[in-house]
Order: structure tokens, then sequence, then C-alpha cells
């Protein structure tokens, strides 16, 4: 009897020790692997790249002067004044950047043509011809900017919990470099009335076409190095303002050009929004040629209207 009761108990303890592993260990087990994936939910994600395209009008207003052939052309026109001076006006504008973190890689397209109204700063006849003080001038641009941004300071604003003690920014103020290339090919025709007979010769460049004087610069290509600063200001997620200032040429291309551009972003869906701003764009270009002089000094301004694509 001794040795039954014996086994008996023995085997008892080995159950019970058993369903203890089972209802006591095994828990702790399945609470350490569930912990597990929690941890992993805290590490941030890898940075991914955005893109973001912009198709964009910009209401130009003009203002400088343009050497054709020697002669020099005043200009002062308002995008009115170009509504109504122009047979029609074209123009193909868009801006595209990729992003990953603090790097960016961007580029943007300008191509306009245009006719407005110009004032020569040299009176008198034209050669052996008189010809009018005041002129028209055909002007067809097409400047295509590219190159890279580096943000160099972040400064974060409010932001919201997310999960597993980690935040995300909802307002921030961020400071980027750029550095790039701007091309440019510019091209402008002058045209003049006659207003009396001459007997002697048209500069070299101009020619007689019916009742006018006609002259063309020819295309002028040039290419400028870019340096420049943006600072980007996020209110909230899809409210932002930017503002962005450069300089460039350096007697490279042109002598001296210069941009500055104020614009604010404003959502208009998951991955499109508004954009509204104004830019101003300048540049002192000039060159001898075998028919003189030809350059432009101009400085075009207005608002900017577009819409901005995300993906």
């Amino acid at each position: 009897m001794t040795n039954n009761f014996s086994c008996s108990t023995s085997f008892a303890c080995l159950l019970c020790l058993i369903c203890s592993l089972v209802f006591f260990e095994t828990p702790a087990k399945a609470a350490d692997l569930k912990s597990q994936p929690s941890e992993q939910l805290i590490e941030p994600a890898p940075k991914q790249w955005e893109f973001r395209f912009t198709p964009y009008a910009w209401a130009t207003s003009v203002n400088g002067n343009s050497t054709v052939a020697g002669q020099t052309f005043d200009v002062d026109a308002s995008f009115l004044d170009l509504v109504e001076d122009s047979e029609s006006i074209l123009a193909l504008m868009g801006y595209f950047e990729a992003r990953r973190g603090p790097l960016a890689f961007y580029t943007d397209v300008v191509w306009s043509s245009l006719t407005f109204a110009g004032e020569r700063s040299a009176t008198g006849p034209l050669g052996g011809v008189n010809v009018s003080v005041d002129g028209e001038l055909d002007y067809e641009q097409t400047i295509i900017e590219a190159g890279i941004s580096y943000e160099i300071a972040r400064f974060s604003g409010d932001s919201v919990s997310l999960k597993d003690n980690w935040e995300t920014p909802t307002s921030y103020t961020a400071i980027d470099v750029l550095a790039g290339a701007r091309y440019w090919r510019e091209s402008v025709g002058i045209s003049l009335d006659i207003t009396g007979a001459g007997p002697g010769v048209l500069p070299p460049g101009f020619q007689v076409s019916g009742n006018r004087v006609v002259a063309r610069s020819g295309d002028m290509e040039w290419v400028d190095p870019v340096v420049g600063l943006r600072v980007r200001h996020q209110f909230s997620p899809g409210q932002e303002l930017q503002l962005r200032g450069d300089i460039g040429g350096f007697g490279i291309g042109s002598d001296f050009s210069w941009q500055l551009f104020g614009g604010y972003s404003f959502a208009l869906g998951d991955s499109w929004s508004g954009v509204i701003g104004y830019r101003a764009l300048a540049v002192d270009f000039s060159e001898e040629t075998a028919n003189g002089t030809r350059g432009i000094d101009l400085l075009q301004h207005g608002p900017v209207l577009g819409v901005n694509f995300r993906w």
C-alpha cells in the first residue's frame, strides 16, 4: 500500500508541474511575443521619395530695355498692355521636384511668346531712313532651370502624438540651400514705322519690309550658374508658405541675374493643392555681333497661379 501511494503522489506532483507550466509560463511567453511587434512599431519608417509637379501661369509685366543691332528700346509694359498689344499670348510653364528627406532635385521650365510696345532710346533717323520713335517688339523666351536643394535647418512647432511616444510635427520651418544652372534662350524682333524717305543706307541687321524697318536679334543663348536660399513654413499639413531668392550669372553667362518668389499652397484634396504667389525674375545680358550689340536688360514680374500634384 505504501508503494502505491508514493507512486500516485509522484504522478500527481508531475501533473501539477505540467499544468503550472501550461497555465502560468505560456501566457508570460505569449505576452512577451505580443510586446515585440509593438516595439517594432516605434521604429521610424525609412524616408521615401516624394514627387511634386506644378503647372502654373505667370502673368508677367516687363520693364527694362532690349538691344538689337545696336538700337536700344526701352520697355515698360504691364500684363494688361501685353494682352492688348499681343495678337496671341502663348506660354508653357511648370515646376517639378523630387524629395527624399532633406535632399531634393528640381527643375523649372518657362516658355513664352509676347508682343509689346517699345520706345527707342536714340531718336532721329535710322541710317538714312526716318522712323518712328515708338516701335513694336516680338519677344520669345525659353528658360530652363535645374538644380539641387538641401535642408540645412528645421525648427519644429506644434506636434501631434501618434503611438508609442512618437510625435510628428504639424507645423515647422525649414531652410534650404539651392545650387544649379539656368539656361536662357532669348529672341527679340523690332519693327518700326517709316515716317519719311531717306537716301542713306540702313545699318547692318535692319531691312525694309513694306512700310516698316525690321530687325531680329537672332537666338541669344547662355547658361547662368545659380545659388540661392529657400524658407518653407508649414502652418499645418497641406498649408505651406514658401519664400525663395537666388542670384546668378556672375559674368559667366549673363552679367547678372536674380529671382525672388513668394508663394502659398493650400490643400484642395488628398494629393493636390492650389498655389498662389508672386515672382520677379531679372537678367542683364549683352554681346557683340557683326551687326552690332544685342542683349536684354529686363525685369519680369507678376502674380503666379498654379495647381500642385503630389505622389
